[in-house]
């Protein structure tokens, strides 16, 4: 399989974020929205909320990435 098209995979990878956006978005509501506190440096929680900002900031890093590709090969 080929080097995926630039445009189209950074596409692909910021759609990917914004999903992620929205797990957290509904993670955070909901924890804030329960009846009952939850902590949120308990560490399970804490780890989890991170690891899904991490892969949106991955995600991000990766979709910038493949635009600049695009500009380049463009110029060229």
């Amino acid at each position: 399989m080929g080097k995926p098209l630039a445009p189209e995979h950074a596409l692909d990878l910021i759609e990917g974020a914004l999903e992620r956006l929205e797990v957290m978005k509904v993670l955070l509501t909901s924890l804030g929205n329960a009846p009952v506190h939850i902590n949120l440096s308990d560490l399970q929680i804490s780890s989890g909320l991170c690891g899904i900002f991490d892969a949106i900031c991955e995600d991000i890093g990766e979709g910038h990435h493949w635009l600049t590709e695009a500009m380049k090969e463009k110029e060229a």
